[in-house]
């Protein structure tokens, strides 16, 4: 009886793992709870260099809307202080990440509302 116990233990085991793997990995809960974000118009390159100029030298928080690098990429919302890195190059911070951007990524600069 011990060994019939122990043997459909061990068969159950594979099965299970299997299952919460299976359940790590699917695609449905990104799916879920990716937010569709409405690109907005872009603003002109003056009005943009205008206002991080403002942004960075009051070092307010901001509102930016960063196009994708790529066509894989999608539109990020993000809220937070940005600084000046190199030419063309800014550091967004955010509460918990980071963004290395480019002017060029920068779509949209407002106040947060």
């Amino acid at each position: 009886m011990q060994q019939v116990k122990s043997y459909s233990f061990f068969k159950r085991t594979p099965q299970l793992v299997n299952k919460v793997v299976a359940q790590l990995f699917d695609d449905e809960p990104l799916i879920s709870h990716h937010h569709d974000v409405t690109l907005l118009n872009r603003q002109p390159a003056f009005q943009r260099r205008l206002f991080l100029k403002r942004v960075i030298n009051q070092k307010l928080t901001t509102f930016f809307q960063l196009t994708p690098i790529n066509a894989a990429g999608h539109v990020v919302n993000v809220t937070g202080t940005i600084r000046h890195l190199d030419r063309e190059k800014y550091l967004i911070s955010a509460s918990r990440v980071n963004y290395i951007v480019d002017f060029n990524h920068i779509n949209y600069i407002a106040r947060p509302e």
